[in-house]
């Protein structure tokens, strides 16, 4: 993976340009005024052209720069989409980082939320928004102990140091703990819980992914959805529990690792379920995946839910808000 730094100053003319020609303004009539509104609004009219800024990374620069070389942003439209589709078009090392911009526009074009919390395009989507308040800290308390260290003096000593505290950090942490070892884990990101869940996506994003949710390999065939907080993965991925398949098992054991595909590592799975209260019965489709599910069933393919670490007592309005 590369990782490269953010890029400061970048025009923001130009930014603004950029949004504008892959969300354009279009003069389309609609009987509903809030459709037309949404067809009408340019990009750059919700000012995510400073948001957009902020993801700019070193690897976008050579884009910026070929931008600049044709004077992209003072071209009409017509000229501005001639030259990305230019630039898309060629197999090259600017068709990715191309790419990759066009998902964080379109991503704050939808996601973006003004002053009041709401994005200007979700009345005519018919997406409510968030559905209430995050929880005060006195009802969603932070209970992990969280120790900061500042210095090279500053010193923990501990028989292991676990680097990370997702999924994997995390269970070796508890299993070398029940064992008597005394434990630290070290986790880059912040500590975030239910008092801090805005139902906003960009806010999510921002806040709990690693680089916003905008990682990806050079060459771009791996887009990477990490978490970046205190649970790292386990945070961010709407709670789903999967097994590892049986066809997976049967091949990591024919590669010489023993004990994966037998009676006792189904008890490990099933010991691991049953303390998150893994089941399906909780889980309430949501618009989006209630037509995926009848499509499918027009095609005669089959669907299932998946299974997740949801309560049972879970307010069904909030399923929707997972991916």
């Amino acid at each position: 993976m590369e990782l490269t730094a953010p890029v400061a100053g970048v025009s923001a003319g130009l930014l603004a340009a950029l949004a504008d020609t892959l969300v354009p303004a279009v003069d389309r009539p609609h009987a509903d005024p809030q459709v037309e509104a949404f067809f009408a609004r340019p990009a750059a009219a919700l000012g995510l052209a400073d948001q957009l800024a902020a993801v700019v990374m070193e690897r976008h620069e050579p884009v910026l720069a070929a931008l600049e070389a044709r004077g992209f942003a003072s071209r009409g439209l017509a000229e501005r989409t001639r030259i990305l589709v230019e630039l898309g078009s060629e197999d090259g090392p600017l068709r990715q980082p191309l790419r990759e911009l066009q998902g964080a526009v379109l991503s704050l074009f939808y996601a973006l939320p003004d002053a009041q919390g709401r994005n200007a395009n979700w009345a005519a989507l018919g997406y409510p928004g968030p559905a209430t308040e995050p929880p005060g800290p006195d009802r969603a308390p932070k209970t992990i102990a969280v120790t900061e260290l500042h210095g090279p003096a500053a010193t923990l000593a501990a028989d292991v140091c676990i680097v990370g505290s997702g999924g994997g950090g995390s269970v070796i942490a508890a299993e070398l703990q029940a064992a008597g070892l005394s434990v630290v884990v070290l986790e880059r990101a912040g500590y975030r819980n239910e008092a801090d869940f805005r139902q906003l996506d960009l806010v999510g994003a921002q806040e709990l992914y690693l680089r916003g949710g905008l990682f990806f390999s050079e060459s771009g065939s791996i887009g990477l959805l990490a978490g970046a907080t205190l649970g790292g993965g386990t945070v961010i991925n709407s709670l789903v529990c999967l097994r590892p398949p049986a066809a997976i098992r049967s091949e990591w054991a024919a590669l010489g690792l023993d004990g994966l595909d037998g009676a006792a590592f189904d008890a490990h799975l099933d010991a691991v379920s049953a303390r998150l209260n893994v089941n399906t019965e909780a889980t309430q489709p949501n618009r989006c995946n209630q037509l995926m599910a009848e499509a499918l069933d027009a095609r005669g393919l089959s669907h299932q839910l998946i299974p997740r670490n949801a309560s049972l007592d879970d307010d069904p309005r909030f399923c929707g808000y997972c991916n």
